[in-house]
């Protein structure tokens, strides 16, 4: 038999084991990575949901949305950027690292499945790349899409296909006369317009210095040897701008002690993290603009969240308003158009 001041002890010790337990689980997503790093998180999660105009990609107006969140976050030790993107636009790296540096003495990345073309870049600034089984960096080498002029077709150009090209010429069939390589450039131009060359060359040595620059960032600096061997692997040896990394190879090309694996605390917060988020873009669901307005409406309003930028303390979501009409062609066929405006907003 328990005394009173006993059974008092023991409900009193029930009631915070309780509270702790509930406490536990109710941990949200950016929490629980948090608990596994020791550091505070902010989610940046660009959406690839189907067709492409539903889909995001890394972008200099994320920034605002950034500062806002570090702002509130202010100065601390260690931050873990958790990042989901298919690449982006080449300006946002550099602004962005230096913008997440400044409030904290320690960076790293965390990959979610995938970080790759400009989320490669972004991972390079992290002082860690913290990757699990399931993450993929890819290639950095510069990409485009052009429009034929001849057959009005669109077509995809990497600057390593010109280089692999004239090793090609050189190397393999042995061509290497002066004037040969002329002719060959001259049969290359026909094909790719001169200055489209050009611009895409800026942007290859553009790629490698950003990339340089980013590894310098690092808090245990990076050897000349290390940045030279990375950037040679993803602007240049890994043929294809398509090539996904994954941990084991990113530590066998160059990246060394710069990759860490994740355990097995900070893999479960980062599956249960990624999936959160999947289903809150809904990225595994085509949006059909015929089936979301259905036989009865003529026009219908639907906002969609396309990308975010969270922390525990501030969320900023990418809004899209979609508006959906119905516009039969002037056939009397059932057709249909799809509006959006979009921006960041604070949630």
């Amino acid at each position: 038999m328990r005394t009173s001041l006993e059974m008092v002890v023991f409900l009193y010790y029930n009631e915070l084991m309780a509270k702790a337990t509930k406490k536990k689980a109710a941990l949200s997503p950016i929490e629980a990575l948090e608990a596994s790093r020791n550091s505070r998180v902010i989610v940046y999660f660009t959406g690839d949901r189907k067709p492409q105009p539903f889909s995001t990609l890394v972008g200099i107006d994320v920034l605002p949305a950034f500062k806002a969140v570090l702002k509130k976050i202010g100065n601390t030790k260690k931050i873990t950027l958790a990042l989901y993107t298919n690449g982006g636009h080449l300006d946002t790296p550099w602004p962005l690292i230096h913008l997440i540096r400044e409030h904290a003495e320690e960076f790293e990345v965390l990959i979610l499945e995938k970080a790759l073309s400009a989320g490669t870049m972004i991972a390079l600034g992290g002082d860690k790349i913290v990757m699990t089984p399931h993450s993929f960096l890819s290639p950095i080498d510069p990409a485009t899409n052009f429009q034929d002029e001849e057959n009005q077709k669109m077509k995809r150009f990497e600057i390593e296909d010109v280089i692999g090209y004239i090793d090609f010429v050189r190397d393999r069939i042995g061509i290497t006369e002066q004037q040969a390589l002329m002719e060959i450039m001259k049969d290359l131009t026909k094909e790719v317009n001169p200055t489209r060359l050009g611009s895409i060359h800026r942007t290859h040595a553009l790629v490698r210095r950003l990339a340089t620059k980013l590894l310098s960032l690092h808090k245990e600096p990076v050897s000349e040897r290390q940045t030279k061997e990375i950037i040679d692997h993803l602007a240049q040896k890994l043929f294809s701008h398509s090539h996904l990394i994954n941990r084991k190879e990113a530590k066998e090309i160059g990246f060394d002690n710069i990759i860490e694996y994740a355990d097995k605390a900070t893999e479960k917060a980062a599956d249960n993290l990624m999936t959160y988020y999947s289903d809150y873009l809904k990225i595994d669901e085509e949006f059909e603009p015929l089936k979301e307005i259905g036989e009865k409406e003529v026009k219908k309003e639907i906002p969609l969240s396309l990308a975010v930028v969270h922390s525990k303390d501030l969320k900023y979501d990418f809004k899209a308003n979609c508006v959906i009409t119905k516009a039969p062609d002037p056939n009397g066929n059932p057709g249909i158009r799809v509006d959006m405006k979009s921006k960041w907003e604070k949630i």
